[in-house]
C-alpha cells in the first residue's frame, strides 16, 4: 500500500529530529515552526553532570512518545526568561514546559515536585492523554477597570475582547516598547472620545506578559487589531496612522455595530 503524502510528512517530522537535543538559535526554527508539541527540559549547562543526569531520566519516555512530542534541552543560565514565557518561575532549574506551538498553550510541570522518572512519565502520559489543563500566563485581574482604555489580561481576553456584542479595539503593547509609550497617550484619547458609544470598547494587553493566542499573528509592538462584533474569528488589522482621528475613523468604518459620537467628539 502506497503511503499518502501527508504520511510521509509525518514520517519526516518524526525522523528528521533526534529523540532530545540541545536547542539554539541554529534550530530554534526547526523545532518551534513544527505542529509537534515542543518539551523542553531547562538544564543548568554550568552546573557538572545535570545535563546528563536529567536527559537520562527522561530519555525513555521521550523515545516511547516520539512523534507525539518533540523534546529539547535549553541552557538554564543563558534562557531562563524563556522558562517564564512558559509560564515557569524562571527561577527553579531544572525544570520542565511543554508548548502546542499551533495553539500557543503551555503545560508545566510543578516545580515544587521532584523531577523523578516516575513523575516524568506520569506528567507526560497525562500530556499525551489530553488529561492535563494548560497553564495560562496572565498578569492579576485589575481591581478597577474603570478608565477610558480596558486593561485586558490573560484571565479575561475572552469576557473582554471576544464579547460578541462589543466591537473591541485592542493595541496589543510592551511594557519595554518606545513606539508603545509613544502611541499611549493617543490611544487614551481615543478611549475617552468613545465614552458614550457603548458598542466599542477600546482596550490595551501587555503581550509579553500574558498569553496571547499565536492565530493572531503578533509578530511586533504595538501591533492593533479591531476585532468586530459577531466575528471575532476575523480581526481587522489596524495599519494606519497613529493619529486619533485615523483610528476613530477607521472604527467607525470596520465597526459592525453602526453608531454615532456624541456632539463634541464628531469626527
Amino acid at each position: 500500500m502506497e503511503a499518502s503524502l501527508a504520511e510521509i510528512k509525518s514520517f519526516i517530522a518524526t525522523n528528521s529530529v533526534p529523540i532530545i537535543d540541545e536547542i539554539g538559535p541554529t534550530n530554534y526554527r526547526l523545532y518551534v515552526e513544527s505542529p509537534t508539541p515542543l518539551a523542553y527540559l531547562f538544564v543548568d549547562l554550568t552546573v557538572a553532570g545535570q545535563k546528563d543526569e536529567f536527559v537520562g531520566r527522561i530519555y525513555d519516555v521521550a523515545k516511547q512518545n516520539k512523534g507525539k512530542l518533540n523534546w529539547v534541552y535549553i541552557d538554564w543560565s543563558k534562557y531562563a526568561k524563556h522558562a517564564e514565557r512558559l509560564g515557569l518561575s524562571g527561577k527553579t532549574v531544572p525544570a520542565l514546559g511543554i508548548e502546542k506551538n499551533d495553539e500557543g498553550t503551555h503545560f508545566v510541570f510543578d516545580e515544587q515536585r521532584e523531577m523523578t522518572k516516575e513523575a516524568l512519565t506520569e506528567f507526560v502520559t497525562k500530556f499525551v492523554n489530553g488529561e492535563l489543563q494548560p497553564n495560562i500566563k496572565s498578569e492579576e485581574i485589575p481591581e478597577t477597570n474603570d478608565g477610558p482604555v480596558k486593561i485586558v489580561v490573560a484571565k479575561t481576553f475572552d469576557e473582554i475582547v471576544m464579547d460578541n456584542s462589543k466591537d473591541v479595539f485592542v493595541m496589543f503593547h510592551a511594557t519595554w516598547c518606545g513606539h508603545c509609550k509613544h502611541l499611549s497617550p493617543t490611544f487614551d484619547e481615543l478611549g475617552i472620545s468613545f465614552h458614550g458609544v457603548n458598542s466599542v470598547v477600546i482596550a490595551k494587553i501587555e503581550a509579553t506578559a500574558n498569553d496571547v493566542s499565536p492565530k493572531l499573528n503578533i509578530r511586533g509592538f504595538p501591533t492593533v487589531k479591531l476585532f468586530p462584533a459577531n466575528n471575532k474569528s476575523s480581526p481587522v488589522d489596524y495599519e494606519g496612522d497613529r493619529t486619533l482621528a485615523d483610528m476613530q475613523q477607521f472604527i467607525k468604518s470596520h465597526a459592525s455595530i453602526p453608531f454615532e459620537f456624541s456632539a463634541h467628539d464628531e469626527l
